[in-house]
């Protein structure tokens, strides 16, 4: 490993390197642009030098004649940004001064966006972003002109969106004013940390940002799995870390942890990587693995009864059709959703994942098990979460420990056991019945308030047919209260 300290312009002057698909996208956020141009003014206004942290490169060639001949392992949201912010400056500076006077100056500048021996581009930006910086990287080109045969640019494209707020904030700019923010951002220093083989680099880009407010943990985990696998993987990895990626969306570390806790049991955010990290699995496999609780997360959290309906046959091997089995569990799922709670998944997802692994070897098991089970984690967070006033928090270490046991149960003799024992414990977690009565009768009676407001509105608007189901959401609701004692007998 080489380490240097070097400034932007050095940097773009030595170097060509591209962005690997496998990383996650380019990011373009108002609060990194404001942050970004806040930094530069400081600099300006105090007469300094920035520094804006470390670069990680992974040295492909020794020369910069190389087609391509370095990856950037870590700073690609830093370098894209700052190239973007070139291409506006320049095109402006371009737009105000006599090239003829200026041609050393102007061609110079150019030489940091596009390679003029090799006609090529400095950054070959992520694939996502790719054909929108390519446009934008051609200093001549009119974005603003219809007739142009590249066409417009993406407008939700983010290097589109970078653009064009560089571009708004330097409306007003002067040439003077261009050339100073040039000369800053090219002064600029970065520590850069070059690399000859992925196992060094995904080394390096792991320590540098699992500590401190890098990263997150699915981005370590994704770029750990990624250098543990050979060349002609990393396509099949990135499809199914895509596939992650649309199950989950913001919820990565959510279901990360959710799936820790049925390999291993309750782990808190600050611990997640490093323990996933410690699992005694080959990377390939985990990451199905993954894959696979993470399409168990978005099918509970948000499919449709279609879709949970197949998901829940191809995960029990049971059929279902010819019984409400299924229906009664989707129903229990809507009434999760409806209570805002992610907290009984893994234990479920375990659940099921053991009645798989039972009716392979051809023992059965009862399909009203599961309706049973679905129903009575629905009636717990009906009756301490809905109605009570729990922490939905607290039952997250008991939901992480039975969801390791059913897992590790070797037998249907055991699995039953840890289910008798999972739900003598939620028996005893649940509310006494003089609480729930209490919380029950004050929650009605807000309920009932708010109802008979919404009533008056009804009957001032002349809606009387509405009133009908006001009536029956009222008979509804009261039931429950009715229930209570009865929901408890029935089902544990």
């Amino acid at each position: 490993m080489d380490g240097d300290q070097t400034s932007i312009k050095e940097f773009l002057q030595k170097y060509c390197f591209f962005i690997p698909d496998y990383q996650r996208p380019y990011e373009w956020k108002i609060e990194n642009f404001e942050e970004f141009l806040g930094d530069i003014d400081f600099y300006i206004e105090q007469k300094r030098e920035g520094y804006i942290g470390t670069i990680i490169l992974m040295i492909k060639e020794k020369s910069k004649g190389a087609e391509s001949n370095a990856e950037v392992v870590d700073g690609q949201q830093r370098i894209t940004s700052i190239l973007i912010f070139l291409i506006v400056l320049i095109k402006k500076l371009k737009g105000m001064t006599d090239r003829n006077k200026n041609y050393r100056k102007i061609t110079n500048y150019e030489s940091l966006i596009v390679d003029p021996e090799l006609e090529k581009q400095t950054l070959t930006p992520h694939e996502s972003v790719k054909d929108d910086f390519k446009k934008l990287s051609d200093l001549d080109w009119d974005i603003n002109d219809e007739n142009e045969k590249k066409g417009r640019l993406k407008a939700n494209n983010t290097v589109t969106k970078a653009f064009k707020a560089f571009e708004a904030e330097l409306e007003d700019a002067k040439e003077d004013d261009i050339e100073t923010y040039l000369n800053t951002v090219l002064s600029l220093n970065l520590m850069l940390l070059k690399v000859d083989n992925p196992e060094e680099a995904f080394h390096i880009f792991e320590t540098t940002n699992a500590r401190g407010s890098g990263l997150g943990v699915g981005d370590l985990l994704r770029n750990d799995i990624f250098g543990s696998v050979k060349d002609d993987q990393r396509k099949d990895v990135k499809d199914k870390w895509d596939d992650i990626g649309d199950h989950v969306g913001t919820q990565m570390v959510n279901m990360l942890r959710q799936f820790y806790f049925t390999k291993d049991g309750y782990v808190n955010k600050k611990h997640l990587y490093r323990s996933i990290k410690k699992l005694q699995t080959d990377k390939l496999k985990l990451l199905d693995e993954i894959n696979e609780y993470s399409e168990f997360f978005y099918t509970v959290k948000s499919g449709n009864e279609n879709t949970f309906n197949q998901f829940i046959k191809k995960r029990t091997g049971k059929d279902w059709d010819s019984n409400e089995g299924i229906k009664k569990s989707f129903i229990s799922v809507a009434a999760l959703r409806d209570f805002n709670t992610i907290q009984p998944f893994p234990v479920i997802y375990s659940f099921l994942k053991q009645i798989k692994n039972f009716t392979k070897n051809d023992e059965k098991i009862d399909p009203k098990n599961i309706s049973l089970f679905f129903r009575n984690i629905e009636n717990f967070h009906f009756i301490n979460y809905k109605i009570g006033s729990n922490r939905a928090g607290k039952v997250e270490t008991f939901y992480a420990d039975y969801s390791k046991q059913f897992l590790k149960a070797d037998s249907k003799a055991k699995f039953f056991e840890v289910l008798e024992q999972f739900y003598e414990k939620l028996n005893q977690k649940l509310d006494k019945y003089e609480i729930f009565e209490s919380t029950f009768k004050e929650t009605w009676q807000k309920f009932i308030i708010q109802k008979f407001q919404v009533v008056q509105i009804i009957l001032n608007t002349g809606a009387r047919k509405s009133i009908k189901m006001f009536s029956h959401l009222i008979m509804k609701f009261g039931k429950k209260l009715g229930r209570r004692k009865e929901i408890i007998l029935e089902t544990f």
